[in-house]
């Protein structure tokens, strides 16, 4: 028993081999839209209930960012020049980051989200942009129904962007 306490005090006190370098976590972006327009009385998504639908799914996994993190940006961007800039919107990002900018329209029965992914992992900007929409099932509670059909359609972009990227 002394010689086996003798061998795990020797490991404890030997160097170690060198840790192996941990990846530097990539960095999605997601610049919510302002407030939707609804034309119904109630459901509008505005960047907070965006943020916390958002929440409620694996957005670093579905956009293909392992390991990572998701940032809401709550500064407000150009809609029209944004998505064209052939430059990062943040200068402080790492080399692993990709930007998602949202626009959203709520009609009667449905959640029309834009989109515009720009990827910068491969140290080229690769852009992927189109339009999704999901049924707004509204029935007592319409924002919750609203929250769903965004996250629905965020899903969907994922999935767009991912075959884009083939």
């Amino acid at each position: 028993m002394k010689h086996l306490l003798s061998l795990v005090s020797l490991a404890l006190l030997a160097p170690s081999a060198p840790a192996m370098a941990q990846p530097v976590p990539c960095e999605l972006h997601v610049w919510p839209s302002r407030p939707a327009t609804s034309t119904g009385p109630n459901g509008l998504l505005t960047p907070s209930t965006q943020a916390i639908a958002a929440a409620s799914i694996d957005m670093v996994s579905l956009f293909g960012m392992n390991p990572g993190m998701v940032v809401f940006e709550s500064d407000r961007l150009d809609m029209h020049s944004a998505p064209r800039n052939p430059h990062r919107l943040l200068d402080s990002a790492p080399d692993c980051h990709a930007e998602l900018i949202i626009t959203n329209d709520v009609e009667k029965s449905s959640l029309k989200t834009g989109f515009t992914f720009r990827d910068f992992r491969s140290g080229t900007l690769r852009i992927a942009s189109g339009n999704v929409a999901s049924q707004v099932n509204a029935g007592a509670n319409e924002t919750r129904a609203v929250s769903d059909a965004f996250v629905a359609n965020i899903k969907t972009i994922a999935r767009q962007v991912q075959a884009q990227k083939r």
